[in-house]
C-alpha cells in the first residue's frame, strides 16, 4: 500500500503540511463544503498517481509554472517492510530510492521502478506493465481517463481494441489468444506496408486479375524479344541479369568513346610529327647558288633572316616534342583504361563486338520483365495476406468473444450486485457487452444521463478492483458531481467496504446523510479549502499580493 507522501511545497497558511499518511483502504481528500474549486484536490490525486509511476503530475505546465520543479517524497508499505522513494518533476523518467529520512541512495529508470512495483504488489500477470494496469483506473480530471462514455480508455483517442486488450490482460485472458493476435497484427502490418509502398510510389500494385493476366502476356512478349536480341548478339546475353547488362552497356559505350578518342590523338600526333620533320635551315651554299641568278641580292640580310628562322624553328621543335609527348601520354592512359574495360567485359562474359545499344535494349527488356514479375508477386502476396487475415480474423473473433463472455459475465454479475446495493433490485444495472475485438458497449439502455454514466463507471472500477489483481483506484470530484445524494451515500459505503486501497476527492459533504459524512470524516487524510488551506497554501486563480510580487 501507499503509506505516506510528503513535499516541501505542500503548505497550509504558509507552513509545511508535513507527512500525509494514508489508510490501507479508503482515503478521502475532502474539499470545501461549498464546493470551492482550484484548491488542489485533483492535483493531490495526480501527486498520488506520480507515486504510482504516472507522469501527468510532472506534465502539468500550469503546476510547474506556479510552483516550479519540486520533489515528491513517498513511501510504500508491504507487510512490515517500508520502501522509500522520491521523484522530481524535472526528471520524471527517474526514480530515487531513499532511506527513511528521504536521503537519496540510488537512482533507477522509471521502467525499472514500475517493474519493482509489480513485484512488491505480487502481481503475476503476463504481457502487461504496472502502468497499463493502474493508469486507466486513476479517474482524475485532465488525465483523459475520465470519459464516462468510454470507461475502458486510458486516454482520449485510445482505440477500443487497445482498451479491450488491456482489460483482457488484466483478467489474465490474453495468453490463449496472444499468438493469434500477434500473427494477425503482423499480417495487418505487412498489408499496410504494401499499400503504403504503392501509395508513395515505391512499388506498383496491380488491382485486378485482368492486370495480372496482362502482365503475364507482356512477360511472354518481352521474353521473345530477349531471345531475338540473344540471336542478334550472342547467347551469352541470356545469362546476364539486367544489372550486368546495364553495366556492360556502360563499359561498351565508354570503350567506343575511348577508341574514337585514341584514333583522334594518333592523327594529331602524326600531323605534328610531319610538321616537325618538314622544318629545316638553309645553308651558305644555297645563298651562293642564289647569287648566280640574282647577283644583286643582299646576302647578309638573307643570312640574318635565316638566323632568326633557325631560332624560331628551334623553339617550335621543342614545342612539337612536348606536344607529341603529351599526346603519347594520353594515348597510353586510354590504352590502359581500354584494357581494363576489356577485362571487365570478359568477367561479365560479354564479347567486345556486341554493341552497347544491344546491351541497353536487353537490360531494358529484362528490367521490364522483372518489374512485371514483381507486380504479379506483390499481387499474389497481397491476395494471400488478405485471405489469411479474413480467416484469422474469424478465428480470432470467435476465440476473443468466447473469452470475453466469461470476463463480461463476471463483471456484469458484480456490477449488478453493487447496483442493487445502491438502488435496490428494481433499477437496471449497467452491462458491458463485447461482441467484436474492436468495439464494446457499456451502460444502461433506459438511462443515458451523465450521473448514471459516471455511476456506471464507478461500478465498473469497483468490479475490476474486486475481480482482478488491480491494486488501487482513484476517483476525482468530476466523477461524483452529477450523482444524486442518496446513491452517492451508498457508493461511499461501497468504497468503505473495499479491502483494497482507494483514493477519492469529494466536496460539499454536508449535503450527504450522516452515515456518508461519517465515512468521509473517518477516512479523511487531507482537507483542503480556500484562504491559505489550498494544497500549496494559495489559490492558483487569485492574483499575487504586492508582497508576493516583491519576493
Amino acid at each position: 500500500m501507499l503509506y505516506e507522501i510528503w513535499c516541501d511545497q505542500f503548505k497550509c497558511n504558509n507552513k509545511l503540511r508535513g507527512v500525509i499518511r494514508f489508510n490501507e483502504t479508503l482515503n478521502v481528500v475532502k474539499g470545501h463544503d461549498s464546493g470551492t474549486n482550484s484548491i488542489g484536490k485533483s492535483t493531490f490525486l495526480l501527486a498520488i498517481d506520480f507515486a504510482f509511476g504516472g507522469n501527468s503530475y510532472a506534465e502539468d505546465k500550469s503546476l510547474i509554472k506556479k510552483i516550479g520543479h519540486h520533489t515528491i517524497n513517498y513511501c510504500f508499505k508491504f507487510g512490515n517492510e517500508f520502501y522509500y522513494f522520491s521523484r522530481n518533476t524535472a526528471t520524471p523518467k527517474e526514480v530515487n530510492i531513499c532511506n527513511a529520512e528521504y536521503v537519496l541512495q540510488e537512482t533507477i529508470p522509471i521502467d525499472e521502478y514500475n517493474n519493482k512495483l509489480l513485484k512488491l504488489y505480487n502481481i503475476d500477470l503476463p504481457n502487461i506493465s504496472f502502468r497499463q494496469i493502474v493508469g486507466r483506473y486513476f479517474r482524475v480530471y485532465g488525465r483523459g481517463s475520465s470519459n464516462e462514455r468510454k470507461p475502458l480508455a486510458s486516454y482520449d483517442g485510445e482505440a477500443p481494441k487497445e482498451s479491450l486488450i488491456a482489460l483482457l490482460k488484466l483478467f489474465n485472458g490474453y495468453t490463449p489468444i496472444e499468438k493469434l493476435y500477434l500473427e494477425l497484427k503482423n499480417k495487418d502490418e505487412r498489408k499496410k506496408a504494401i499499400i503504403n509502398a504503392d501509395k508513395y510510389n515505391l512499388v506498383t500494385i496491380i488491382k485486378s486479375k485482368k492486370d495480372y493476366q496482362k502482365n503475364l502476356s507482356d512477360i511472354e512478349r518481352l521474353n521473345g524479344e530477349l531471345q531475338s536480341l540473344a540471336r542478334f548478339g550472342r547467347q551469352e546475353l541470356l545469362y546476364l541479369d539486367p544489372a550486368q547488362a546495364e553495366k556492360a552497356a556502360e563499359y561498351k559505350s565508354r570503350y567506343e568513346t575511348l577508341t574514337r578518342r585514341k584514333k583522334q590523338l594518333w592523327a594529331k600526333y602524326y600531323s605534328i610529327k610531319n610538321n616537325a620533320e618538314r622544318t629545316h635551315a638553309s645553308t651558305a651554299q644555297d645563298f651562293e647558288a642564289l647569287l648566280k641568278f640574282f647577283p644583286n641580292s643582299d646576302i647578309k640580310l638573307l643570312s640574318d633572316i635565316e638566323n632568326f628562322h633557325s631560332k624560331l624553328i628551334d623553339i617550335l621543335s621543342e614545342e612539337f616534342t612536348i606536344s607529341m609527348s603529351q599526346i603519347l601520354k594520353q594515348i597510353n592512359e586510354i590504352s590502359i583504361e581500354l584494357t581494363q574495360i576489356e577485362v571487365s567485359l570478359k568477367e561479365l562474359d560479354v564479347p567486345k563486338r556486341i554493341a552497347d545499344s544491344t546491351l541497353k535494349a536487353y537490360a531494358q527488356a529484362q528490367n521490364q520483365i522483372n518489374e512485371l514479375n514483381r507486380q504479379n508477386e506483390l499481387y499474389v502476396t497481397k491476395r494471400e495476406i488478405e485471405t489469411d487475415i479474413r480467416t484469422m480474423k474469424t478465428k480470432y473473433q470467435q476465440l476473443f468473444t468466447d473469452i470475453f463472455k466469461d470476463i463480461t459475465s463476471k463483471i456484469n454479475d458484480v456490477m449488478a450486485k453493487l447496483n442493487a446495493f445502491i438502488y435496490g433490485e428494481n433499477i437496471v444495472a449497467p452491462v458491458l457487452i463485447v461482441t467484436k475485438p474492436n468495439s464494446y458497449t457499456f451502460g444502461t439502455d433506459m438511462d443515458d444521463g451523465t450521473g448514471t454514466n459516471y455511476k456506471n463507471l464507478i461500478l465498473l472500477d469497483l468490479a475490476s478492483l474486486k475481480l482482478t489483481e488491480l491494486p488501487t483506484i482513484a476517483h476525482d470530484t468530476i466523477v461524483f458531481h452529477n450523482i444524486g445524494q442518496e446513491p452517492m451515500a451508498k457508493i461511499l459505503e461501497l468504497y468503505n467496504k473495499s479491502e483494497k486501497q482507494i483514493f477519492i476527492a469529494i466536496d460539499e459533504s454536508p449535503k450527504y446523510n450522516e452515515s456518508a459524512q461519517t465515512i468521509i470524516e473517518n477516512n479523511k487524510i487531507l482537507e483542503l479549502s480556500g484562504n491559505g488551506n489550498e494544497l500549496f497554501g494559495s489559490s492558483w486563480i487569485t492574483k499575487p499580493s504586492d508582497s508576493d510580487l516583491q519576493e
